[in-house]
């Protein structure tokens, strides 16, 4: 239970990082 937490945790890092990134992508597109 408790690794299934940091992985939660972890895959929501991962994800932020990513939508972060996109949105610099698309502001240096503009």
């Amino acid at each position: 239970m408790l690794n299934h937490r940091k992985v939660y945790d972890d895959d929501q890092r991962m994800f932020r990082q990513s939508v972060r990134r996109f949105v610099s992508n698309e502001e240096k597109q503009w």
